[in-house]
């Protein structure tokens, strides 16, 4: 059985040798007949070849020589010409070759060669330029191909049907000058292989090409602009209803694999076209590099660090200065989104563009639109969400959108970099809708709508080191104005309750912030401004600029516009308080500009009477200088001096005085950082009125009852009213001259009283008449009159050697100039 499978089998073997062996020998034989013919027939072959490819030429062609080649595409011949040019009869004007090649290999068909009727069936050109040139009166060298010639019957002639075309090495350029278009290919390697049928043709087409340029417009720069194309596409062609269909098939774009597909109807007038694009997993950047330098320069300004999935529609006619309809989709999952040095981590969205976003508006950016459907992500931590985001008018964007987030306030300090303010606790809702440009250089002007609610907040404001406490407002925004609603502060046991408005917020807080006023409505039960102490002092200096963050932008932005803008405050308090100083039912007008501090027409109710204030405060490097003007109506000048804590000196202190005071004051000074009173700065004028007076252990009367009045009690002294003025510069008060009538002592006085420890100089004229036998007496001028009548102690104050006042005898040359003794004829504050 065996010998027997052997022996059938080595049959076959001899067999298929057998049949091998005579077809190569016919192949053989047919090699032969071939070159042989060709051979013999090698002019005729060249002529059919020529002839063929001056058919519908009109120009140069020339050919540097012409070779068979029988191996190359057996059966067929192959002929190769070599050192190929082909130049319209506008050569010597534009001098640009149609086409230059080293070689072109053309396979011609045996069957129609020998019928006599020679057939190209394949083309190779290899190591050749192709330069299809139009100048900028239209004409193009293409020019040079012959209109297809009608037959008797009105039939076209046919063209040849070509299998196979191939280029190798070949650069490809089409300039025109008149459509602005240029493209520069370098095609490392095209073949194309044609099957036709009765109603087209079938194409399979391989493509392996560098783009240097592809510039539909010049004006607008290069798609693909250096990039590798490679790709293994089939194309087909319907002669019934004139389309051309490209299936969709991967194209790699350097080491990016990108589908595309398209479909083009060349039997409308101009012909429609549909392209179809689809990208999975491509970085954003690489994305970017398809695109023309002008979408490219806005679009550049945005990264994305993970990959994205595309998808685009291309709709259009090919005619000159058409656009085509554009829509693009894309999926972000989980994403960083990066702008300039701003992150949006964790970004999940779908983003649509299209160039038509008003229906007949025209294909063109600015009808532009690009949408952001169903965002979420974290800012610097902070979640946020949206609906949907749009962008319109690509030439000047317009970004419209509704953000919501809910947020812990801990996270903003890492938004704001804590250098305004720093959060301790707190929750913020955010229900913004905001309308208005993309970057800080757009013109449109920014709107938005919506609030942000802070509730629980813990807070410090960072500049003054002021600690808030169970704080919270609502920021109410109503296109470019921002409201502050239900507003409120707690520092220690002080309760501010505010509402606030800033007019014209959104476009003055990048471009002009000094332009900026908050308007503010303060109620409080009760202020304590020991706790605000540090208002007074400079704000601490902010860094501008060093850092080239986002964050530290945006807190330098918030630091400009919090030193830039003015603030205007009503406020009505039912208590305050300050150091000594207690007075309620507070209301007035405070101002904040800069490093200015005005408190402007306040009241307030205090010591039993009244105080009218207006306060300028500048706020320094080391100290607050302020002006103050001043009425005071019947206060208690116990409790008043108590309050001003004695107006810092040490003679006449709320120990020792006593009645109902009533004064205009002009005074300016200065306080240290902590709010104390920097000794001997006050300035300034003060007219007063003393009523039902008191003078309990005054030192300079006992002084005086060391000379005279031994018998008289001068340790406690009731005044009538007393009327005068004092100039007060630092340590020194100038007592204008005033008399003094009292149940014990009447007297003439005028001179310098030195708060500090030297440069007291006061002259006094004391009658020893007892005040008591003239206290009948109504009238002023009579009973100041008589009380000066016998005899009149002349008495000087001075400072002694030990720094205290000492009382002496004054001579004549020291009352020689200072004799005028007035006569009290009616009150400075009109008799009241």
């Amino acid at each position: 059985m065996t010998l027997f499978t052997n022996f059938y089998c080595m049959r076959w073997v001899k067999l298929v040798l057998k049949v091998v062996g005579s077809l190569v020998a016919l192949m053989l034989i047919l090699f032969v007949c071939i070159a042989i013919y060709v051979q013999r027939n090698k002019e005729r072959v060249f002529g059919y070849v020529l002839e063929q490819l001056k058919d519908n030429i009109n120009g140069e062609l020339h050919i540097g020589q012409m070779e068979p080649h029988i191996l190359r595409s057996f059966p067929h011949v192959t002929v190769e010409l070599e050192d190929v040019s082909l130049r319209d009869s506008l050569w010597q004007t534009h001098k640009r070759d149609l086409l230059r090649a080293k070689n072109i290999f053309v396979a011609v068909d045996l069957r129609s060669l020998l019928s006599g009727k020679p057939r190209i069936r394949h083309v190779n050109v290899e190591n050749g330029r192709v330069h299809l040139y139009t100048d900028s009166t239209g004409y193009g060298n293409a020019s040079i191909f012959r209109k297809k010639e009608k037959k008797k019957d009105g039939e076209q002639k046919e063209l040849p049907r070509l299998g196979q075309i191939e280029l190798t090495n070949v650069e490809l350029l089409i300039e025109n000058k008149v459509k602005f278009k240029d493209f520069h290919f370098v095609i490392h390697k095209a073949a194309s292989e044609l099957e036709y049928r009765p109603t087209g043709w079938d194409a399979r087409i391989h493509l392996s090409v560098h783009v240097k340029n592809m510039m539909f417009n010049t004006n607008r720069g290069s798609f693909l602009k250096d990039k590798r194309l490679k790709t293994h596409l089939t194309a087909s062609y319907d002669n019934r209803t004139e389309t051309v269909t490209v299936p969709m098939r991967p194209f790699m774009l350097d080491d990016d694999k990108v589908e595309i597909g398209s479909t083009i109807v060349v039997k409308e007038s101009p012909a429609t076209f549909i392209i179809d694009i689809k990208a999975n997993g491509i970085m954003y950047k690489n994305a970017l590099s398809f695109l023309t330098p002008p979408i490219v320069n806005r679009l550049d300004k945005y990264d994305l660090k993970k990959k994205i999935d595309v998808q685009a529609v291309l709709k259009g006619h090919a005619k000159y200065r058409d656009t085509p309809y554009v829509t693009v989709t894309w999926q972000v999952k989980d994403n960083t989104f990066m702008t300039g040095d701003v992150a949006i981590e964790h970004c999940t969205f779908t983003g649509i563009y299209n160039n038509e976003r008003v229906k007949d508006g025209g294909y063109k950016d600015d009808n532009a639109i690009i949408e952001l459907k169903g965002l979420t992500g974290q800012w610097h931590g902070i979640p946020f969400r949206a609906d949907t985001i749009s962008i319109s008018n690509i030439m000047r964007p317009v970004l419209q959108g509704r953000f919501r987030s809910t947020f812990d306030m801990k996270q903003a300090n890492a938004l704001t970099g804590g250098s305004s303010f720093r959060f301790d606790k707190g929750k913020a809702e955010v229900n913004i809708l905001y309308k208005g440009g993309v970057y800080r250089s757009d013109t449109t002007r920014p709107y938005m709508y919506g609030t942000i609610k802070v509730s629980d907040a813990g807070m410090t404001y960072v500049p003054r080191g002021l600690i808030f406490s169970n704080s919270g407002a609502t920021l109410r925004f109503g296109g470019s104005d921002l409201f502050i609603d239900d507003a409120r502060l707690q520092r220690g046991n002080t309760v501010l309750n505010m509402q606030g408005r800033l007019l014209n917020f959104l476009n003055l807080y990048y471009t002009d912030p000094r332009k900026i006023i908050w308007d503010w409505q303060l109620q409080s039960p009760q202020i304590d401004l020991n706790e605000f102490v540090p208002l007074l002092a400079a704000r601490k200096a902010v860094q501008v600029g060093t850092n080239t963050t986002g964050t530290a932008r945006l807190s330098d932005q918030l630091d400009r516009f919090l030193d830039a803008s003015s603030v205007r405050m009503n406020v009505r308090v039912d208590k305050l308080t300050y150091r000594h100083f207690t007075a309620k039912q507070l209301r007035g007008d405070v101002e904040m500009i800069g490093a200015d501090i005005a408190l402007k027409n306040v009241s307030v109710e205090h010591a039993n009477g009244k105080l009218k204030v207006n306060v300028h405060v500048k706020q320094e490097a080391d100290r607050i200088s302020y002006t103050l003007n001043t009425t005071v109506e019947h206060v208690d000048v116990r409790q008043f001096f108590t309050a001003f804590e004695n107006f810092g000196q040490s003679s006449i202190t709320d120990r020792n005085i006593g009645g109902k005071l009533s004064t205009d004051i002009e005074v300016s000074g200065a306080l240290r950082p902590n709010g104390e009173p920097v000794p001997y700065s006050i300035n300034g004028t003060a007219a007063f009125r003393l009523e039902g007076g008191t003078l309990i252990g005054f030192a300079p009367l006992k002084a005086i009852s060391t000379f005279v009045f031994r018998n008289r009690n001068l340790d406690s002294i009731a005044f009538r009213d007393i009327d005068n003025r004092f100039t007060i510069q630092g340590d020194k008060i100038t007592i204008h001259p005033m008399f003094i009538e009292s149940n014990a002592i009447n007297m003439h006085v005028k001179g310098t009283y030195a708060i500090g420890k030297t440069g007291t100089d006061i002259l006094m004229d004391i009658p020893l008449r007892n005040p008591k036998k003239d206290e009948l007496v109504v009238d002023d001028e009579l009973r100041q009159e008589r009380s000066m009548q016998g005899i009149v102690l002349h008495l000087r104050a001075v400072d002694g050697p030990d720094g205290k006042v000492k009382i002496k005898w004054a001579s004549k040359e020291d009352r020689k100039e200072k004799s005028d003794r007035p006569v009290k004829k009616r009150s400075l504050f009109g008799g009241r």
